[in-house]
């Protein structure tokens, strides 16, 4: 990962706009990953988490590739190139399971195959005329809906894909692929934190993701494996995937979406301080009750959700010749990135003559307007929005403007620095903002307010003549 590549990486999560789409990390049906991948890059998602396998980073390239050739034609909006995160995983973890159907064993209900998400369960004819289900391991994800579904004890069973770390993730590195994701979802820290050097020592440089849930651990011993794993990296290039409840998101509640920002939850009392995103079951209403639970995340990953709303046209042979069928998929996967916008605005607040009358080095009383103003971008800091102070203020006048605002009950995310984001261009004592609140300003945003300063400027302009 290059570094302008990691700046806009770390920028995506300071600003919380970062959204992954799963297309299965054990889905290894190559045209299924394309055409998710063309359908989500014009949809806006900025990262797409695939198998660890090389053909199947080089189909997520060729998709990414597409909706840029799209993109020249139709003219949609591509922020930047999405990443690719490659999932890897130990044997029992279910994130790398392929189902298996005993044909002895099955008694032919088909039930398996009308609840397959993946469309992965075909039929096939046996002897003495009995259907038989089977499983096509290129399309199985190893969601588990198919086994509880079954009537029939251990009829389905699974099978672990162990991946050989070595061998496979240096060349997903090189086929396009940016991040490692590690499926950590056993409760053997020790095996983690092998396979976890492994990764380390594969990409140093470059992002690597754990991903984690509590199906099989207390939350002291998944605190106690985060922290062992941000040892490891020395508390950078980390993200922590929090999952819930894994593919289970395709049911649009708040109960299936509670796992994951539950164990976002638990990492956030317990202080861990890289960035975290929920996964898991999420859907359309993970983000409103991680705001009602007021948890701090970084971003929203979403697999069964996001597949199960176009999959209609990732079965569609026609999706890329039909450009009707293909803006109705990109339409449906904005609709679900516009539900996670996540990304608050940043608002630089300047002190005196702003927030209260300019008595500089003291403190004026506030008007009425100023009042309003205070009490505004208190609510907007509980709404999520970063306030930063931007005052001409030093020592000590500037610590008693900070006092008076706490007193007040407004509390800032940063004083006088860039804390959330981090520029492309290089370092910069000017702070990045959406919003400059400052009574000495000029707007110059659009064409009115262009006229209007221009107009006062050169009046300035014709005064300064004037005396001069």
């Amino acid at each position: 990962m290059t570094e302008e590549r990691k700046r806009i990486l770390e920028e995506s999560l300071a600003l919380r706009n970062y959204f992954k789409v799963i297309c299965g990390a054990g889905n290894e049906d190559p045209d299924a990953v394309r055409r998710i991948s063309t359908i989500y890059t014009l949809a806006g998602a900025n990262v797409l988490d695939v198998s660890a396998r090389p053909e199947i980073v080089r189909a997520a390239m060729e998709g990414i590739d597409l909706a840029y050739h799209i993109t020249n034609k139709e003219k949609p909006k591509i922020h930047y190139r999405p990443f690719i995160t490659v999932s890897v995983g130990m044997p029992g973890d279910h994130h790398v399971r392929k189902a298996n159907i005993n044909s002895f064993d099955c008694i032919s209900c088909l039930r398996c195959h009308h609840e397959c998400p993946m469309v992965a369960i075909d039929i096939d004819m046996v002897f003495n005329d009995k259907i038989s289900p089977y499983v096509n391991p290129k399309k199985c994800i190893g969601c588990g809906r198919c086994e509880a579904v079954c009537p029939v004890q251990n009829c389905i069973k699974f099978d672990h894909n162990k991946v050989e770390l070595r061998k496979v993730l240096p060349a997903c590195l090189d086929a396009g692929a940016e991040i490692i994701e590690l499926h950590a979802a056993v409760s053997d820290c020790n095996i983690t934190l092998q396979e976890w050097e492994t990764i380390l020592e594969i990409n140093p440089d470059g992002y690597n993701s754990l991903c984690i849930d509590r199906l099989n651990m207390s939350n002291g011993k998944l605190i106690d494996k985060v922290n062992r794993i941000l040892k490891l990296s020395d508390n950078k290039n980390v993200i922590i995937q929090a999952d819930g409840y894994p593919m289970s998101g395709s049911s649009k509640d708040f109960n299936t979406t509670l796992q994951a920002v539950a164990t976002a939850d638990v990492l956030n009392k317990a202080n861990i301080n890289v960035p975290i995103v929920l996964s898991g079951g999420t859907n359309a209403v993970t983000v409103e009750l991680a705001k009602l639970t007021n948890i701090k995340y970084s971003g929203i990953a979403m697999g069964s959700y996001a597949r199960s709303i176009i999959n209609e046209y990732i079965q569609d042979d026609e999706i890329f010749t039909n450009i009707i069928k293909l803006k109705k998929a990109i339409s449906a996967g904005k609709e679900i990135i516009a539900e996670r916008n996540i990304r608050p605005l940043i608002f630089a607040v300047d002190f005196d003559g702003t927030l209260a009358e300019n008595k500089f080095p003291g403190i004026g009383e506030q008007t009425k307007e100023q009042k309003e103003l205070l009490e505004i971008l208190i609510e907007l800091r509980k709404a999520g929005h970063v306030l930063i102070l931007w005052t001409a203020r030093g020592e000590p006048a500037l610590t008693h403007a900070i006092m008076w605002c706490r007193e007040h009950g407004l509390d800032f995310d940063a004083i006088q620095e860039n804390t959330f984001v981090k520029k492309l261009s290089g370092p910069s004592p000017k702070i990045v903002a959406d919003y400059y609140i400052d009574d000495r300003a000029l707007e110059f945003s659009t064409t009115y307010h262009r006229k209007k300063t221009l107009s006062r400027l050169n009046k300035i302009l014709r005064d300064s003549k004037k005396e001069a």
